[in-house]
């Protein structure tokens, strides 16, 4: 994996491609809907993240790779988006290169960014906060430094 690519599935497949190639990206990527079993039974796909998030398929791709693509979109801002925050946490625990592409959303008043994010799927939430609480004001701190840099 050279590529680990987040973002918020709140943009259009051709938009997304679009944002991507605006990068000349060589070398291999890793897209999380083209890497994961997205249509396996939930419990199924749970069971293959597992319990530790420090350890699932999304921390060890991205430990490989050698930079990180955050794909935004104006639809959704991704650190409303907790897998978003972790993988982008985590490229930052890392020292990954991080390029970020595309254009951000706006900021809503009340949305719940960075530790208070969530996932779609409520177990992904508590599995997730689960694996940052012992840092939760490191990355709250670190996703307003990056909101806002």
């Amino acid at each position: 994996v050279k590529h680990f690519i987040t973002h918020a599935w709140a943009e259009g497949f051709k938009q997304f491609a679009r944002d991507l190639l605006k990068l000349n990206l060589s070398g291999g990527l890793w897209i999380c809907f083209l890497a994961n079993p997205q249509t396996w039974h939930a419990d199924d796909l749970d069971q293959l993240l597992g319990a530790n998030a420090w350890m699932s398929p999304f921390a060890v791709a991205l430990s490989e790779a050698d930079t990180v693509i955050a794909v935004r979109n104006p639809n959704l801002n991704m650190y409303t988006r907790l897998w978003c925050v972790f993988e982008l946490y985590l490229a930052y625990t890392r020292g990954k290169r991080v390029e970020v592409v595309g254009p951000q959303a706006p900021r809503l008043a009340g949305e719940a960014v960075g530790y208070g994010a969530a996932c779609s799927v409520t177990r992904d939430t508590k599995r997730l906060r689960a694996a940052m609480q012992h840092c939760a004001d490191d990355v709250n701190a670190w996703t307003q430094m990056m909101m806002f840099s």
